[in-house]
């Protein structure tokens, strides 16, 4: 297997990249002249740096790397010694401003691509999508290494390739093809049933309450007197002290939720069905709600709910999870506000896909989404019902392929048409040569002769053509000494790996076969079409989620006292990709992101934001108008985005005014100096206005702090956790400040937001660059600058419309090129 890889895994290298520099401004040379030769030369070498020889012109990363240590000791303030004469703090702020500039404008530099395409292989959220359309086959890629790295997974500078990943990605896709085969059989033998589950049915043994009880209160009396028995704690299994404790702890707890139920005004229902509390899990009050799930098919579930009130609670809410409730990966499949009341039950349905991958069963949480409301009243839980599997039928063009073939009684000569045909197919953009078939064919004969079983081997030289690269790469190398323009196939690949994250569809190839997709306004069709898609969530969420940094927020652990942010987390992940995908399909302007008159949320974050609900109440994403005093709209005022720029104890001001420097105008601050403590290491007895204050009064930290700060502080009346704080906490909050300008003041964060779009066309130029990186795989150079400002300057009269920026990009020599 290793012989046949090496012979198929053969890549072109890119040819070498131009020399390119940075000189650095005069007043740098001057400073170091009049501060730091004078110890730092050919007689006195202090530290053994010498300054009076150095070049001041930057030319690779060793020489960036020089420069940046140099920056690092003057940010620290540790030279000049105390004991030398000191420069003004304005000299300090000029040298290390300038020193700083000409570092980032060298870091672009010597990063310029000159405007190729990288050469890149499919991320691992691609290749999970693509071998889903090629086979239709839902695979766990979590073996495949991670590409780690800065920006967005389809960079190619953040991928590294290992004989042992090409070996990994060979035996995926030999798994892959084995369960395509092994769906279809489930397909053909499985069929849909219905199951009920009643929880007044399933009492473990019929125990009624009152003998529950009394078996409880036994149990713990044993626990309690196997304290000081070591021969008891033996035959419970309590080796140590903390089990024992532990044991006793739990015993006590049901004993206490029991005697609860029974003094209950809602015991009646208790008699009748499950009964949930606030943050209560179903599983809990009905052990035996537990269902068989297939590795494939969708299922669907109703269930007969109701708070125990005579009014609905439009706080009450219920959240599906696909796992065991402990779980920390766990799946949320759906949830739902509770409408129903004892005079009007409500009926949820909801459908679930299964899966190896997550436990066997789901679990319901009931909660209250509005931290700012008390307890909500209980859950009735009458019925669960189940029924399915149900299965779509497999489309994917690998299997109609394959499906027609008999592998285990195939010619031999069949099988020869049959890897030319497949390997056509998954190559998408390039026939195999002649040489490689043959290769294949070769495999193909070892491995039969060797084993006998000519279906695996036919399987295991088709995941073969799975692991080479013309399948696992995307972007095609140029042989050529200057960039050509790139085919139709090749369009419809680089198009649709863009806007899908996967391999084009039926439509797609035959526009390209056709030789109709360079025609503009055919590919414009194109590109909204696939917009238009459900393939399309792959690029909205991952764009948005990865640009923002908002993916992050999954990591994220609500505090015990703040409950709420659990709940509304999910909604949270989702709401950048929603907003971004609603501007795409109305093609609004991209500056709604900055700030705008809308929102687009579900009733969850609808409720948890102290919102309007939305029109429909389905769990959908929608627009919701907002009322003129609210300080919601646009990213920044984003639970997702709020929560990643905040510790987890409090908010954090230069957190959130350096996100918004990135972020929305474009503007990123220098990283921190190294050495310097963070703002809570001075944080004692002083508020945090007055801590940045100090930091602004140092020269390492001024120039930074002055545009950062003011910002953060304008966005204090939210919470670390996306919510807005207390109208009492509100009043004491200073949110004043000025832009980053130095003269534009406004007193709060809504003044901030409006000075923001006066800056308009900064955060357009960051939004427009990050979506170019994105489609072509690599960071943005300063060949692609001009094009980047002529589609700012064309799409300036439309008020930068979303689409039309997405469509221009794809217009662009950038991506019509190779």
């Amino acid at each position: 297997m290793k012989k046949i890889l090496a012979t198929l895994l053969i890549l072109a290298s890119p040819g070498l990249a131009k020399e390119k520099s940075v000189t650095l401004t005069p007043n740098i040379k001057t400073f170091l002249e009049d501060h730091c030769v004078k110890c730092h030369n050919a007689k006195k070498t202090k530290g053994g740096t010498r300054l009076d020889n150095v070049e001041f012109t930057i030319r690779n990363e060793a020489e960036a790397q020089y420069w940046k240590d140099i920056l690092d000791i003057m940010n620290v303030g540790e030279m000049p010694p105390e004991d030398e004469p000191q420069p003004s703090l304005k000299e300090n702020e000029t040298f290390i401003g300038n020193l700083t500039e000409s570092l980032e404008e060298a870091r672009k530099v010597l990063v310029d691509s000159g405007g190729e395409i990288a050469i890149r292989h499919m991320n691992n959220r691609e290749y999970k999508n693509v071998i889903q359309d090629l086979l239709g086959v839902d695979i766990n890629t979590t073996e495949l290494p991670l590409d780690t790295g800065e920006g967005f997974d389809t960079l190619a500078k953040n991928q590294h390739f290992t004989s042992v990943r090409f070996e990994t990605y060979n035996q995926i896709a030999e798994i892959a093809l084995v369960k395509m085969f092994e769906d279809e059989q489930i397909r053909i033998k499985s069929k849909p049933k219905k199951t009920r589950l009643e929880p007044e049915k399933k009492k473990k043994r019929g125990k009624t309450f009152e003998s529950e009880l009394k078996a409880a209160e036994a149990n713990l009396a044993k626990l309690i007197s196997a304290k000081d028995n070591p021969k008891l704690k033996k035959e419970l299994g309590m080796a140590s002290g903390d089990q024992h404790k532990k044991a006793v702890n739990n015993a006590r707890h049901a004993v206490n939720k029991l005697r609860e139920v029974l003094k209950s005004k809602y015991m009646p229902y208790y008699q009748k069905g499950a009964v949930l509390g606030d943050s209560d899990h179903l599983t809990r009050r009905f052990p035996n709600a537990k269902f068989k799930i297939s590795k494939i098919g969708t299922y669907k579930y109703r269930m007969r709910v109701f708070t125990i009130s005579d009014q609905p609670d439009k706080h009450a809410y219920i959240r599906m999870n696909r796992g065991h409730r402990n779980d920390p990966e766990k799946d949320l499949v759906y949830h739902k506000q509770i409408s129903g009341s004892i005079k009007s039950p409500q009926i949820l349905e909801f459908t679930m896909v299964g899966g190896e991958e997550k436990a066997p069963y789901f679990n319901i949480n009931y909660f209250n989404s509005n931290p700012n409301t008390k307890a909500i009243k209980p859950l009735f839980v009458d019925w669960v019902e189940q029924e399915g599997p149900f299965y779509e039928p497999n489309t994917s063009p690998g299997f109609k392929l394959l499906s027609q073939q008999n592998l285990d009684k195939m010619p031999h000569e069949n099988v020869a048409s049959l890897i030319r045909e497949f390997a056509e197919l998954a190559f998408r953009t390039k026939s195999p040569s002649e040489e490689l078939l043959n290769a294949l064919n070769k495999h193909f004969e070892f491995l039969n002769t060797n084993s006998g079983d000519q279906r695996s081997s036919i399987i295991k030289t088709l995941a073969a053509i799975m692991s080479t690269p013309h399948f696992l790469y995307i972007s095609e190398y140029n042989s050529a000494d200057e960039r050509i323009e790139i085919s139709d196939q090749e369009l419809a690949n680089r198009l649709s790996f863009f806007l899908w994250s996967s391999i084009p569809d039926e439509e797609l190839k035959n526009k390209a076969a056709a030789g109709e997709l360079k025609n503009k306004d055919v590919l414009a069709k194109e590109i909204d079409r696939m917009l238009a898609s459900p393939k399309a969530e792959n690029f909205y969420k991952a764009f948005s989620g990865q640009w923002l940094g908002t993916d992050r927020i999954e990591s994220v652990e609500e505090l015990k006292r703040y409950p709420f942010f659990g709940n509304a987390k999910h909604s949270m992940i989702n709401e950048p990709a929603e907003l971004f995908k609603y501007l795409t399909d109305k093609n609004y302007s991209a500056l709604n992101m900055v700030d705008s008159n809308f929102v687009v949320v579900d009733s969850l974050l609808a409720d948890y934001y102290g919102l309007p609900f939305p029109a429909k109440n389905d769990g959908s994403f929608q627009r919701v108008n907002l009322p003129k005093n609210s300080v919601r709209g646009g990213l920044m005022s984003q639970g997702a985005v709020l929560t990643i720029t905040s510790r987890p104890d409090r908010t954090s001001p230069i957190d959130r005014g350096a996100y918004i420097l990135r972020k929305i105008l474009n503007s990123p601050p220098s990283e921190p100096p190294a050495n310097v403590p963070d703002a809570d290491f001075e944080a004692k007895n002083k508020t945090m206005r007055e801590i940045l204050e100090l930091h602004q009064s140092k020269a390492q930290c001024s120039s930074c702090h002055r545009k950062i700060d003011p910002l953060g502080f304008a966005m204090e009346n939210f919470d670390q956790f996306g919510a807005l704080k207390p109208e009492k906490m509100m009043r004491k909050v200073d949110t004043t400040g000025t832009m980053p300008d130095g003269q534009r003041k406004f007193s709060n964060f809504k003044e901030m937001k409006k000075l923001m779009l006066e800056d308009r066309e900064q955060f357009i130029t960051g939004f427009t660059e990050s979506l170019m990186s994105y489609a072509l795989g690599r960071g943005i150079s300063f060949t692609d600058e001009a094009r980047i400002k002529e589609i700012i300057a064309t799409n300036k009269s439309s008020n930068f419309k979303t689409k039309d920026l997405i469509k221009e990009i794809v217009f662009s020599e950038q991506f019509m090129r190779k």
